[in-house]
């Protein structure tokens, strides 16, 4: 059965990520991205799929695209900066601990979220 539209644009691939994918139909995949392209079944909601985050004892997460011709240039920045406040209650009042960092912290953290999680690998950069 088919949950995309109850789905945020970043999910986490739980509680695995095959179980994840079991209802998608693979469209396309990058080894240098480590990330594959998925259409739902059902409503054919285009995914972006991380792969093997797991070594980096690091669950896959998935973002819900439109565009599925660029999805190597998909910018997963904000859907992943909503999913890491969403994860840590909020925002504080407290200012990001970086150098010249103007943006509040995340609960229970002294960065922001700029600086509490790398920038994916596929996401646009400008």
């Amino acid at each position: 059965m088919c949950k995309c539209k109850e789905l945020n644009d970043c999910e986490e691939a739980l509680p695995t990520r095959d179980d994840f994918i079991k209802e998608f139909r693979k469209l396309d995949s990058s080894s240098e991205l480590w990330a594959e392209l998925f259409a739902c079944d059902s409503c054919r909601q285009r995914w972006i799929v991380e792969e093997r985050a797991e070594a980096d004892h690091q669950s896959n997460k998935a973002f819900k695209i439109d565009d599925s011709v660029n999805w190597l240039k998909h910018d997963t920045r904000p859907a992943l900066a909503e999913w890491l406040i969403s994860e840590h209650g909020g925002l504080c009042e407290q200012q990001c601990t970086f150098t010249g960092c103007e943006a509040k912290a995340l609960k229970n953290m002294a960065v922001c979220v700029q600086h509490g999680h790398p920038i994916y690998k596929w996401g646009s950069t400008t």
